[in-house]
């Protein structure tokens, strides 16, 4: 998610996004993913407060442990959740037992700072025991809190350990920090493909655009080692995603039942689509893509306007 901070250094005045939740919940290892770096200042203020910020350049975290109720008093909640312009709620996606609670939060949250837009994140889905989307927006009851309040609320699962989800989160942010009209579908430039057997290594790639470059080339060779690489770096967890770049492309890597896929497109192609379409296409490698023929006939046919021309 470095390419966030990049986002970021494009806005001239300070940013400052609060990601609230219970304590233990991911907030510090979402701060970390984001940051990706060392080079921070970190004020934390008493522990019985549990409130951190960490600053990087013109942006600001803040990160706040709530316990059972909202600080709703404290002069210094006030400044920080008011003055945010963008805003976090944090769950633990396997914490089933505090689940209620959360969703007591989460409603006293959006009554008492009456937000436009609001993201929830279930944390930790790289868990076995993490639950489904669907058992979270029940549980929380985000449509009806969508139809009761004037806030508009998205939902997404993340993992700090495995990258899954910080794409989608980094494209919200983009659309809501520069107030970005959505379009129906960001369709993306496939220009090739890269596909690994974890089980057996073997590799194969396509390429997808009829006039391919020295660059794109370069960019699959390059890739074709990537992907050994995170292969082995993700080994011990079934699904993972990994956003990267390389020469004028941006390469879009996912893990999924034994595969990994990477997609190489245009640097400012979206990055949530590229994901979908790769777990898409891993959903068939095994079975209907087993020669590159048959893999660029499925990407071709299921993707016509998302294949570079």
């Amino acid at each position: 998610m470095s390419s966030l901070k990049t986002l970021i250094s494009k806005v001239k005045n300070k940013i400052s996004i609060a990601i609230i939740g219970l304590k233990n919940a991911g907030k510090t290892e979402l701060v970390k993913r984001i940051l990706q770096t060392e080079d921070f200042l970190q004020i934390s203020t008493q522990e019985s407060l549990g409130l951190k910020l960490y600053v990087h350049e013109n942006l600001t975290l803040l990160t706040w442990d709530i316990i059972d109720s909202l600080p709703s008093d404290h002069s210094l909640w006030k400044r920080a959740i008011l003055g945010a312009n963008v805003l976090f709620f944090i769950v633990d996606s396997t914490d089933r037992a505090h689940l209620t609670l959360n969703k007591q939060l989460l409603w006293a949250l959006i009554e008492e700072v009456l937000p436009d837009r609001l993201l929830i994140l279930g944390s930790k889905a790289d868990s076995s025991k993490s639950i489904s989307i669907d058992e979270l927006l029940d549980t929380l009851e985000v449509v009806e809190l969508d139809k009761r309040t004037r806030c508009h609320c998205d939902l997404f699962k993340f993992s700090a350990k495995t990258g899954e989800g910080m794409y989608t989160i980094e494209e919200w942010l983009t659309k809501t920090l520069f107030k970005q009209r959505e379009r129906i579908i960001d369709y993306v430039h496939i220009a090739a493909c890269v596909t690994l057997c974890e089980e057996t290594s073997d590799l194969m790639d396509v390429i997808l655009t009829p006039k391919p470059d020295l660059s794109l080339i370069t960019t699959i060779h390059h890739i074709r080692r990537k992907a050994t690489i995170f292969s082995r770096v993700m080994r011990i967890h079934k699904t993972a995603e990994e956003v990267t770049e390389h020469n004028k492309y941006k390469i879009v890597l996912v893990k999924q039942k034994g595969y990994v896929i990477a997609l190489i497109v245009n640097q400012n192609d979206s990055v949530p689509r590229a994901i979908q379409i790769a777990k898409n296409i891993l959903q068939l490698v095994k079975d209907y893509c087993t020669t590159p023929e048959s893999l660029k006939k499925t990407i071709t046919l299921l993707y016509p306007l998302d294949v570079a021309n």
